[in-house]
């Protein structure tokens, strides 16, 4: 473990966290974390926040904790999430449950909602695509994990009509950021996953998401088939910004297809205020 927690707080406002520039001008309280900052050590350094990935148990909490002092978080929930399309509610009686039985059912998400005010709300990803979503006009938010399982699965689509059924979100007054994700020149898929979305997608849908070659395998633009799904459900192009940084290229940002499954994991969160 490293650096003592003083220290850390510091590296992360300074160097640690992205921001997008659509919600920033908006006002609000969001990050994307990378590998710096944290405490952890090898595949986990620095700045690991995912629970599960093999890391030191007590790095991983002195990470979070580094995060909700960085962002002034009261708490951050993160679910555990599995490459499906459900959903958890952060409301007023999933805040009273114990840390125990908060832990239990965070295990099978991958989107959270919220509209209470002062918690930070968050995925993990390590070339998955972090989505984020944020009704100006009711005050709520979401966090999104969008693999591709997740993408043919429609689990932004989802998570927008729940917005829509739990505090009256309508699209056209929705934002939606994502961030950092693996690049459509090496997102490698084989002919079953070019299959799957081939059911989730028009011919003219999958022009735009079929990127090129590599490897003698299809690349595929993950975040391109977001921006469609995103479209379709009448949220403005405007209220959209596409991230461009891709984690499997670059080391500042953890990548489980190019290091392993067994390495740290970012998260990607927002906070209402």
């Amino acid at each position: 473990m490293k650096k003592n927690k003083n220290q850390n707080v510091a590296a992360l406002k300074a160097a640690s966290f992205e921001y997008s520039k659509l919600f920033s001008k908006l006002g609000v309280t969001h990050f994307f974390s990378t590998r710096a900052g944290g405490v952890s050590d090898g595949l986990y350094s620095e700045l690991n926040l995912g629970e599960y990935c093999g890391d030191n148990p007590d790095c991983v909490r002195v990470n979070r904790e580094l995060v909700c002092s960085a962002v002034g978080a009261k708490r951050l929930f993160v679910p555990r999430e599995i490459h499906e399309s459900e959903i958890c509610e952060i409301d007023s009686s999933f805040l009273s449950l114990s840390e125990i039985d908060v832990r239990e059912r965070l295990l099978k998400y991958d989107a959270l909602i919220t509209n209470v005010k002062g918690i930070c709300i968050g995925v993990t990803t390590a070339d998955c695509v972090p989505l984020l979503l944020f009704d100006k006009e009711n005050n709520a938010a979401a966090a999104v994990h969008a693999g591709w399982r997740g993408v043919v699965k429609e689990i932004a689509t989802k998570t927008i009509r729940k917005m829509s059924e739990r505090y009256g979100s309508v699209p056209s007054n929705i934002y939606a950021v994502t961030g950092p994700a693996i690049g459509a020149d090496v997102f490698e898929v084989g002919d079953e996953v070019i299959a799957e979305f081939e059911k989730a997608f028009s011919v003219h849908e999958m022009e735009q998401i079929k990127y090129g070659y590599r490897n003698d395998k299809v690349t595929l633009n993950l975040q391109k088939s977001l921006e469609i799904q995103l479209v379709n459900c009448n949220i403005p192009p405007c209220n959209i910004e596409t991230n461009i940084n891709c984690t499997y290229s670059s080391t500042r940002y953890f990548s489980a297809r190019r290091d392993g499954l067994k390495s740290g994991r970012a998260v990607s969160a927002i906070m209402l205020r």
